[in-house]
């Protein structure tokens, strides 16, 4: 079942690490280990006919969203759900300009 989630990119909701995109690495019942991927600290979808992180999963990542820096790998070992991205929604994820702290 895990198996077939690697490599795909996803948006990964957990509670202590919130809501976070990448491309799985790795996934079982305990975990996931994501890469190249980016936390959503504010997200709206593009489409404004769709809502939440299953709206950007589809259409993408509005341009009023904020979004950590780029990171290299990120484990997640919690409960979490995964949402399949499109590619058009994870390169609009990946191409939003960081939010800067400040």
């Amino acid at each position: 079942m895990f198996e077939k989630l690697k490599n795909k990119k996803v948006i990964v909701r957990s509670y202590n690490e919130g809501v976070n995109a990448g491309i799985v690495v790795k996934a079982s019942k305990n975990g996931v280990i994501i890469k190249k991927g980016r936390r959503l600290w504010k997200h709206a979808p593009k489409d404004k006919n769709m809502s939440w992180y299953e709206g950007v999963a589809v259409s993408g990542i509005s341009d009023d969203s904020s979004v950590s820096p780029t990171f290299k790998e990120k484990i997640i070992v919690e409960k979490y759900s995964l949402t399949l991205c499109t590619d058009e929604a994870y390169k609009s994820i990946m191409d939003l300009e960081p939010h800067k702290q400040g």
